[in-house]
């Protein structure tokens, strides 16, 4: 595999299109925050690898359906020996998926997935509710009050509402019943063309009433307006998953996270 600079691997993937727009994004966010990265590639594949924390993270993103897994995974290891792998399984075929799980196996251990589905540009089949609406400055003290569960990794909700609408980062979608909030979802633009979904929240007790579903359709339509593709990465929950599948999203990654095993051993 060629070495090529950070830059180059950056524009690589952005030439490639929305499949690979978190890959992109992720590896601007490296750039931009200085962190030493080393890109690879051939005509199959791009490797990213980066240390955090002390651990080395590699990212294998396929470009074709299927690469010389051998290649890579010495290459990896004479490179950064134990590390940790992210793989997207996506766009790889399902003969060569099942062939590169077997090698996987012998010296790491799958983790878990993270899966992103995309709603593109074109698609305009889709409305926003009137129970829906963009959230302003105004608007910070109700969304708080009606938003106080405190949630594993996520910010309450009145440093979500900062960040997002007073510093700019994103919006946020609020859905209304009664003129009381009781569901939000927060997005924010990537890259040139797209916006990405960082957290959706129904209250629980109107929870399975279509208000998830009522959201992501109002995040489409309002990304369709804006002439940007809508993406739903890491969908951490079946619900997340439902949801978005329900308003229209195709999947378009599928990115496993393999831990060495011999750092699981403690060697």
């Amino acid at each position: 595999m060629d070495i090529i600079s950070s830059a180059k691997a950056f524009e690589a993937l952005k030439e490639l299109g929305n499949p690979y727009v978190i890959e992109a994004d992720e590896l601007n966010f490296l750039i931009e925050n200085g962190e030493e990265v080393q890109c690879l590639r051939n005509d199959r594949v791009i490797v990213v690898i980066h240390r955090d924390e002390g651990t080395e993270y590699v990212s294998i993103i396929p470009t074709s359906h299927e690469f010389d897994a051998d290649e890579v995974l010495t290459t990896i290891q004479k490179k950064c020996g134990d590390s940790n792998l992210l793989i997207d399984f996506h766009p790889l075929s399902g003969e060569f998926s099942s062939l590169l799980r077997d090698k996987l196996d012998r010296s790491y251990t799958y983790e878990r997935s993270i899966v992103d589905y995309i709603r593109e540009s074109g698609d305009a089949s889709f409305s926003m509710a009137d129970d829906i609406r963009l959230l302003g400055p105004s608007d910070k003290n109700a969304f708080a009050a009606s938003f106080d569960e405190k949630l594993i990794n996520r910010p309450p909700a009145s440093t979500l509402f900062e960040v997002f609408i007073n510093r700019g980062h994103g919006e946020i979608f609020a859905a209304l019943e009664e003129g009381n909030m009781v569901g939000y979802l927060s997005f924010t633009p990537i890259l040139d063309a797209v916006y990405d979904v960082d957290y959706i929240y129904v209250v629980p007790k109107k929870r399975g009433m279509g208000i998830g579903k009522r959201l992501g359709n109002a995040y489409a339509f309002y990304a369709a307006e804006h002439g940007r593709c809508a993406y739903w990465s890491n969908a951490k929950n079946e619900a997340s998953e439902k949801t978005a599948i329900s308003c229209g999203f195709v999947k378009i990654r599928d990115v496993h996270k393999y831990v060495c095993l011999s750092k699981q051993h403690g060697s």
